[in-house]
């Protein structure tokens, strides 16, 4: 998960990443952005309050104090 955070609810900040909305996906109480960054794919999750549509490029930091990585083939988690 990337959720989109105000620079002030977040312990340290990522350098700022430029990306481009391909798919928004409104669930309900969260909607997850799904975008490119370079020649990776990624999937956010933010508040429904966040407005974007497909082809939005959006500048995003990371909260590194809560990033997870998992490997989709094997399921391990990488801290």
């Amino acid at each position: 998960n990337i959720s989109i955070l105000p620079p002030t609810e977040a312990k340290t900040l990522s350098e700022p990443q430029d990306i481009v909305v391909y798919v928004v996906e409104p669930i309900g109480n969260e909607i997850f952005v799904y975008f490119s960054e370079a020649d990776a794919r990624y999937c956010l999750r933010t508040d429904p309050k966040v407005t974007c549509r497909p082809g939005d490029r959006m500048q995003i930091r990371f909260d590194l104090d809560s990033l997870y990585f998992f490997d989709t083939r094997s399921d391990t988690r990488y801290v």
